[in-house]
């Protein structure tokens, strides 16, 4: 992996202004990025003061194609975020290949910690955020249109599409 947990990166676009994410880490195959609300054209931030701004939102991601496609800057290294009441979920196949497991409609799991299944995600005590793995050009079009992340939080379709993962990877 070409980067380091803390390493914090300034995304710039005209139409986004300039947003600030932090590498937390490496996560099944992917990476999991933390997205800050600071949204702000008119002055450019410290590493400091990124540490201590609010969370918009966390996701699963590739930060290459990010850095790639879409010129993320590397600006620092700053503490990662405790997100240790954090559990990412999202559906199961399990009970679509195997009826048995019907209580097994969700996966949760906290950062690098092993995969449970529960039948009902208002039985998890903790922070729920989705843990399906978004492309870069997914994340571009979150962090343009807040309506869109919010849609895909609660799971609905995007744009006649259910999954972003699925259809960006073809899968």
């Amino acid at each position: 992996i070409p980067y380091d947990e803390g390493d914090v990166f300034k995304i710039e676009n005209e139409r986004i202004g300039t947003r600030y994410v932090q590498f937390i880490g490496r996560e099944r195959m992917n990476d999991l990025i933390c997205v800050f609300k600071a949204n702000s054209s008119q002055k450019e931030f410290g590493l400091g003061e990124i540490e201590k701004l609010e969370v918009d939102f966390m996701i699963h991601t590739h930060t290459g194609s990010g850095k790639f496609y879409y010129k993320w800057e590397k600006i620092g290294n700053a503490p990662t975020i405790n997100i240790d009441d954090v559990y990412f979920w999202k559906k199961s196949i399990a009970p679509k290949v195997f009826p048995e497991l019907k209580d097994h409609q969700y996966q949760i799991w906290k950062h690098n910690q092993t995969v449970e299944f529960i039948d009902d995600l208002k039985k998890v005590s903790g922070k729920l955020v989705k843990g399906d793995v978004v492309d870069a050009s997914w994340l571009m079009m979150f962090l343009q249109d807040h309506t869109v992340y919010e849609r895909y939080e609660k799971d609905e379709t995007i744009m006649g599409i259910e999954n972003p993962y699925i259809y960006a990877t073809g899968l």
